[in-house]
């Protein structure tokens, strides 16, 4: 068998041996081919990574400045803004206390000033009063002695006029009228 197959072999180099050399060699030249390209493309990837380590490590690198940043301004505007609204606070604080001592001056005076207008109105009111009873008790003296002047009861006109226009001339308007006991507004009510 072993002659057979070698004759097999020789029979089937001389009737595809060229063909199979150059297939044979198309593959060496296609393999070595593939192998550059796989080489290549090892190359182009291994750049690759670098260039995105670079990248990343760049990106990287920019948002830690960028965060510093912003950092930084936030603390600025922070203690801007702290020191701004402390100056704002003495300002109120300071403006509420003399507020607060006007207010209280204020109150005090109004308090003293409402006190004395008081008293005053009630002294003369009081004095009003005592003037009011005086002229009721005159009024009513002077109208009993006149009207008593007349115990029978029969008037001369004359007598009456007087005595009306005395008394009219007293209490000229109504309000004065109005201060006088019950009894005598009821008897004597003007029209």
């Amino acid at each position: 068998m072993p002659e057979s197959a070698n004759n097999l072999d020789q029979i089937r180099d001389l009737l595809f041996g060229q063909q199979l050399d150059a297939y044979s060699h198309r593959f060496t030249q296609c393999g070595d081919r593939l192998g550059q390209i796989e080489e290549s493309l090892s190359e182009f990837q291994g750049q690759m990574q670098t260039q995105l380590q670079q990248l990343d490590s760049t990106i990287d690198q920019e948002l830690v400045n960028l965060n510093q940043g912003l950092e930084n301004k936030l603390k600025h505007f922070s203690i801007a803004s702290n020191n701004e609204l402390a100056k704002i606070e003495q300002m109120l604080n300071g403006e509420m206390g003399s507020f607060k001592q006007e207010l209280t001056s204020f109150q005090k005076d109004f308090a003293q000033q409402h006190s004395t207008m008081k008293g005053e109105l009630e002294a003369i009111r009081g004095n009003l009063e005592r003037e009011l009873n005086m002229l009721k008790e005159d009024i009513a003296t002077a109208w009993n002695s006149r009207f008593s002047e007349t115990n029978d009861g029969k008037l001369a006109k004359d007598q009456l006029g007087k005595m009306l226009f005395e008394f009219s001339l007293k209490t000229r308007d109504e309000a004065s009228f109005q201060n006088c006991p019950r009894t005598f507004k009821n008897k004597y009510k003007p029209n």
